[in-house]
């Protein structure tokens, strides 16, 4: 083996060598680490500490580090801690399914129904505004647990033990709860001032859900975002961070600046079909709240909370209607925004809207008054009803492209144009009703002026009669029916009388009395006559017809041609409308 000597020159050298390469690389790892701790100014996500439960997993900060007092890094880690445990108290808060020590939650008022029990301004506040708007929708729990259900199955059989579209049980069910949920008086959340609730449940209710196996009673469910966003929009604000917003996965943002000049951008979509497009996008300098509600998911991990998407395309929401317990939505997509509201304010006034089997776009321009726009499509056209909005980058590729259109602008015209449509469609009514009336005056009922007393006192002089065209379509006239049709002796003139001789009969009158083939008849009036007449036989399909007011009426007693025949009989009078109502017989 062959040794190999090492030099043992220049050892102080070596020393100082390799000092200066472990001192290089101490400082290039102290930089990287300085590096990796400090944090840039400007635009940022933060990120919210998650070795707690909370919902910031939901939510989306951005927020412009730097430009106050702070340093970029100091305001970075103060946001964040704010952040963090803003987010933590507010999953705590409107947890329906776990208790926390201390919190007076959803999930504890639920099980503590009819007590009087002290919760965090938060939840006091959101039940104020579910007060103030008249929503009942919190009173869904026991629906909302099928829904959930429903969006978490795995396949289109699995969904047939939730859906109350494929299961009579289940539509049953949610009539029921529905039936409790709406009444005031079955289930309330009351407010007793100073952050005091009552959840109250009426003894019907609890046994009710004693028997079913159900201890949720409320739950903000999908609305819960709304909530959350606008308090920890406010806690950001009352600490002084005000360069930022907040946005959830489902469609609540709150930007947080209240002063104008800052520049913003919200993506509007649409769903044409199966198809989503990004219709455009939604530009504004100011602060604003906004709520998206849309009936149709989107690339979102969390998507499955709130939809399930049948294989033939028919999709169910979260979107309940109190009324009913089914999923609804009047347009595919409706996004709404306000300065001066938050955004469970503008849910609460735009949910009605939406949820709803009937599109209302005056509600909509009402809530445009009071400061909450809206915007929505509608064949490729992005409507909208705030004039001032700016809208760009509108969706025009692969030969679909979408339009814009401010509502508002054309209003004077669209209310011409709704006044000529209105007038356009009773016109239609009236023709149709003329049309119809004079169809039926030739051919089912006729109105008749009754300008003689011959048939007084059961029809007077002045009166005025409907007359049935059908009544002898498939029979013919009786004895005692009163008749109208044409004056024998002219074949033009219009009489009604009485029916009193039917064809083949011999009729003659007799000191007074009225004879048929040889007998007396009962007569239908009281009035007399004084001149005896007949004994004439009726020939067939013809009638001899005579007034009731038997002295004064000229009839088949005194005409040339005594008989009026079936054809030229226009109809039974089946009534009397004016000067009153009554039935002719």
């Amino acid at each position: 083996m062959e040794r190999i000597e090492l030099q043992e020159k220049y050892p102080v050298g070596r020393i100082v060598l390799t000092i200066v390469l472990i001192l290089i690389g101490v400082c290039g790892l102290g930089y990287a680490l300085v590096s990796f701790l400090t944090v840039e100014a400007g635009w940022t996500t933060i990120k919210a500490d998650t070795s707690e439960a909370s919902c910031a997993d939901e939510f989306v900060l951005q927020y412009y580090l730097g430009a106050g007092e702070l340093s970029a890094t100091a305001e970075n880690k103060a946001v964040k801690a704010l952040y963090t445990e803003t987010a933590r108290t507010a999953y705590q808060l409107f947890h329906t399914s776990q208790g926390f020590d201390g919190v007076h939650n959803l999930y504890y008022i639920n099980h503590h129904p009819n007590e009087e029990i002290e919760v965090d301004e938060v939840l006091y506040q959101a039940f104020a505004a579910i007060e103030r708007y008249g929503d009942r929708g919190i009173y869904l729990a026991p629906v909302y647990v099928q829904y959930s259900n429903l969006f978490g199955c795995n396949d289109d059989v699995e969904t047939a033990s939730f859906d109350p579209w494929q299961n009579e049980e289940i539509a049953g069910y949610f009539a029921e709860v529905t039936a409790f949920a709406g009444d005031r008086d079955e289930i309330d959340i009351r407010l007793l001032g100073d952050h005091r609730v009552m959840l109250y449940v009426s003894d019907a209710y609890m046994e009710y859900a004693a028997g079913i196996g159900f201890s949720e009673y409320i739950d903000f469910y999908w609305m819960k975002n709304a909530f959350i966003a606008d308090h920890i929009a406010d806690t950001m604000k009352a600490n002084g961070f005000v360069l930022g917003s907040i946005s959830s996965y489902d469609g609540f943002v709150r930007n947080l600046d209240d002063a104008s000049g800052s520049e913003y951008a919200f993506n509007l979509f649409d769903r044409d079909g199966t198809s989503v497009y990004q219709a455009g996008v939604m530009r504004y300098d100011h602060a604003v709240s906004i709520v998206y509600l849309r009936n149709y998911p989107a690339n979102n991990s969390l998507d499955w909370q709130h939809y399930y998407e049948f294989q033939d395309g028919a999709i169910r929401t979260a979107y309940i209607d109190a009324a009913d317990g089914y999923c609804k939505s009047a347009v595919n997509n409706l996004v709404s925004y306000a300065q001066n509201s938050s955004c469970a304010e503008i849910l609460l006034q735009v949910a009605p809207v939406y949820i709803s089997d009937h599109f209302q776009e005056e509600r909509l321009r009402a809530l445009a008054q009071e400061g909450i726009y809206s915007i929505y499509c509608e064949d490729r056209t992005v409507l909208y009803n705030e004039p001032s909005l700016v809208l760009t980058d509108l969706y025009d590729r692969d030969g679909v492209k979408y339009r814009s259109r401010c509502v508002e602008d054309n209003r004077s015209f669209c209310v011409m144009k709704k006044v000529l449509k209105g007038i356009y469609e009773w016109s239609k009514l009236i023709l149709i009703a003329v049309v119809v009336a004079f169809w039926l005056k030739n051919n089912v009922v006729a109105s008749a002026l009754v300008p003689t007393g011959s048939m007084e006192q059961t029809v007077m002089t002045g009166s005025r009669i409907v007359i049935n065209r059908l009544a002898y379509l498939y029979d013919t006239p009786q004895r005692g029916d009163i008749v109208s049709f044409y004056y024998p002796d002219d074949g033009e003139t219009l009489y009604l009388k009485r029916v009193m001789g039917l064809p083949g009969e011999v009729i003659e009158g007799i000191d007074g009395r009225v004879y048929i083939d040889g007998k007396m008849i009962p007569d239908f009036t009281q009035n007399r006559f004084y001149e005896d007449f007949g004994p004439y036989r009726i020939p067939e399909a013809c009638y001899f017809m005579m007034g009731d007011n038997r002295s004064n009426s000229w009839d088949s007693r005194y005409w040339i041609n005594k008989f009026v025949e079936i054809d030229d009989i226009i109809g039974k009078a089946e009534f009397e409308y004016y000067p009153e109502i009554k039935i002719l017989k």
